[in-house]
């Protein structure tokens, strides 16, 4: 039988998706570019977006003042985000400067990229043990944007995605107590661009300890336990050190990060944990997302149409919280975003809102919990899977060229996502333990965003994206077997 090896093809299959995400990259550069100010981008292909701040200042300050930490409204923020940036761009900038620094980190980002598309071939090939399925993660992969759009921004989706399908590469592919290590490091460097990634921790384990096929006596259950010793070693040493340097700093317990603190106002805050209660968008950006209809006039995306209009699920209108009450606290809250407000007002006006917004999602809880704790998230969930605007293509134009890589967007990610939910629809799944592990990884973490977190932004999909293309494989490897389809030739 033909195997794949990465030894073997590794320059070919790289080359390939190089050359592709370098030609969509080019492509977005162009769009991004068009119409733009010199100082919305840096050397045509760097991108500054909203977040940027939040991974590249704490990087400059360690090099300019020896420790990281974000300022924002003349507060130091000393553990706002997690430092996985830390360890790439302060070097860059160190050694580059901000322009040039930023210009290499979109260039590593492209590498990785490219090199992920051949990894998570690899661990298709792995888990299906089919030619095939290196062939169709690959192509799949290499020529969506889900992931790949990232690389033009500083922020955190395309790093902590790829340093995920480098630590279960190196778990499930690779042999030797030295790759179980690599695979322990590159799962706590994902963790530092995104804490969530922590359900690696609950995965790369299983996938080592079914990763043979031999039956798992005590001698070699005793075995590998003495190998995820080594898995864990990374993660509690550089843990370790994030907790105890938080703690020397702020005296406080924080083994993760406090963005969400850090986040908004207060009366925004209030805001958010109503419309989550309720099942709401809170992307603003999103057309008819609740959010948007509390948007104070003179902000980016108010539209005095959509706030006369009523974009409240009705299980919440009938079950206590009434529109003229949603009005009474948008009411509030323009006047709120008045920023000629003494401080006085302004923290009255802060607590009136968040008064009525905890006694509205009280009577809610209390009159319809049915709806609170189950139909509200499976909302959540709804507007999490099925995105209605892609992320990361902040265009300045609307054009043909626009229109069409959106709707390449949203074509590839739907394709693939319905091949994933199909995964929940046949038994089959059952007898491949691996494809099991990776499914599991996405149930988990869809489940801690929409019914944990309730939290439905569409760019906290990006993680799992390569495990839907992984698990998507699978279901188009059945329809080749079922109907005969024609041989997959490269």
């Amino acid at each position: 039988m033909n195997t794949i090896s990465i030894h073997q093809n590794f320059k070919k299959y790289f080359f390939y998706a190089f050359l592709t995400k370098v030609i969509f990259f080019l492509f977005f550069a162009y769009l991004f570019n068009k119409g733009a100010s010199k100082e919305d981008n840096v050397n045509f292909i760097f991108t500054y977006s909203k977040d940027c701040t939040s991974y590249i200042a704490p990087a400059i300050n360690f090099v300019d003042h020896g420790t990281c930490y974000e300022e924002s409204r003349g507060k130091k923020l000393f553990a706002h985000k997690m430092p996985g940036m830390v360890t790439i761009f302060a070097p860059l900038y160190y050694f580059f400067g901000l322009e040039w620094g930023l210009t290499f980190l979109v260039i590593i980002q492209i590498i990785i990229d490219a090199l992920c598309c051949v990894l998570l071939a690899e661990i298709a090939y792995k888990i299906f043990n089919s030619q095939k399925a290196y062939l169709i993660s690959f192509w799949l992969y290499t020529f969506s944007t889900i992931v790949s759009v990232s690389s033009h921004f500083a922020v955190s989706e395309l790093l902590c995605t790829s340093f995920s399908i480098i630590a279960i590469y190196f778990a499930l592919v690779k042999k030797g107590l030295k790759h179980i290590v690599l695979a322990g490091l590159f799962s706590t460097w994902s963790v530092f661009f995104r804490p969530t990634s922590i359900l690696l921790f609950l995965i790369i384990p299983l996938i080592i300890m079914f990763k043979e096929k031999e039956k798992l006596s005590w001698l070699n259950v005793k075995v590998k336990k003495n190998v995820l010793i080594l898995f864990f070693i990374p993660f509690i040493i550089f843990e370790s050190l994030w907790i105890m340097r938080n703690h020397q700093i702020l005296n406080r317990f924080i083994p993760a990060d406090i963005g969400q603190e850090n986040f908004g106002n207060p009366a925004m805050k209030s805001l958010f944990s109503l419309i989550l209660a309720m099942g709401g968008d809170l992307q603003s950006w999103n057309p008819n997302s609740e959010m948007r209809w509390f948007n104070s006039p003179g902000s980016v995306n108010y539209d005095l149409h959509f706030a006369n209009s009523n974009p409240f699920p009705f299980y919440v209108l009938k079950n206590g919280i009434s529109l003229e009450r949603l009005r009474k606290i948008r009411s509030i809250y323009y006047n709120y975003a008045d920023i000629n407000l003494s401080a006085v007002k302004r923290n009255n006006l802060e607590k009136h809102i968040d008064l009525l917004c905890k006694q509205s999602i009280l009577d809610f809880k209390n009159k319809a919990p049915i709806y609170y704790y189950f139909i509200s998230p499976l909302r959540n969930l709804k507007t999490f899977l099925f995105i209605k605007r892609p992320y990361g293509f902040s265009f300045r134009n609307n054009g043909f060229l626009e229109k069409s890589i959106r709707l390449w967007h949203f074509a590839s990610y739907y394709f693939v996502l319905i091949l994933f939910i199909m995964n929940f629809l046949f038994i089959y799944i059952l007898k491949n333990k691996m494809r099991l592990n990776i499914l599991l990884l996405c149930v988990m973490h869809i489940f801690l965003y929409g019914f944990i977190f309730r939290y439905s932004e569409n760019r906290y999909l990006v993680p799992i994206y390569p495990y839907f293309v992984i698990l998507a494989t699978g279901n188009i490897l059945y329809l080749f077997l079922n109907f005969k389809l024609k041989r997959l030739v490269v």
